[in-house]
């Protein structure tokens, strides 16, 4: 009990839903948000007010709190609309119908990537896989709507960066992180790149087995203006994209 004999209540924050056992859900004592079995760590962020990088107290606080749960990727991915669903359970129908959406819209990066020589496959209904028919460093080239892992940012640029992006990435097929990826992003150096500002993420291990090299956009430019994101996504793929694979 706790004190004045008010009785004691628990309840389970997680990155993204889990099942729960049918007990403890209905346990009286077991706390959720409406519609869900469990509160998201995302609701945590969510509950927590503006901050101010430069604020001391509580705003500074709060901002440094806020950017500590991106870092450690637990949180709330904001994006304009009905997009926000590309970051939600893709088993859930509504939340399908928007990764589909986004993922046709990929369709001339699609096209881009078969006449440089790559065989394209469709990846989670919103992301689209590359692979090199010609023998390549890299295993193969994923374009995908990701949160940002802002961990592996440089500093100076990581609040350049917003929560939701557009990734580029090139998957090689080792644990450790092979030459060919560690060159190639330092040919970019400590800022954004081109129009869509991209921005290099240090390489690191997906898998025991895999490593991840990848270059990030802000996503709001894309999703914000649905009668171009087509040829915008297009565009920002080929400028990424070119000098990758030059």
């Amino acid at each position: 009990m706790r004190p004045g004999d008010q009785p004691s209540r628990l309840a389970f924050f997680a990155p993204r839903s889990r099942p729960v056992e049918a007990e403890v859900l209905r346990e009286p004592r077991f706390l959720r948000p409406g519609g869900r079995e469990h509160f998201l760590w995302s609701d945590v962020y969510g509950w927590i007010p503006d901050g101010h990088p430069t604020a001391l107290g509580l705003a500074g606080l709060r901002f440094a709190f806020r950017e500590y749960m991106e870092l450690l990727g637990l949180g709330l991915v904001r994006v304009a609309g009905e997009w926000q669903r590309l970051f939600e359970d893709r088993t859930v129908e509504a939340n399908q119908r928007v990764q589909k959406a986004f993922g046709n819209n990929l369709a001339g990066v699609a096209t881009y990537l078969r006449l440089r020589g790559y065989r394209v496959t469709a990846a989670s209904h919103k992301a689209l896989v590359g692979h090199p028919q010609a023998p390549m460093p890299f295993l193969h080239v994923v374009v995908s709507p990701r949160s940002a892992r802002k961990q592996y940012i440089d500093p100076s640029l990581a609040g350049q960066i917003q929560a939701a992006v557009l990734s580029v990435s090139l998957v090689y097929d080792t644990p450790e992180v092979p030459d060919h990826a560690r060159m190639l992003p330092a040919e970019f150096g400590a800022q954004a790149v081109g129009k869509y500002g991209w921005v290099r993420v240090e390489p690191y291990r997906m898998t025991n087995v895999r490593t991840r090299l990848e270059f990030v956009c802000n996503l709001d430019q894309f999703v914000t203006d649905d009668a171009h994101m087509t040829e915008s996504l297009l565009a920002a793929c080929k400028e990424i994209v070119g000098r990758l694979l030059a």
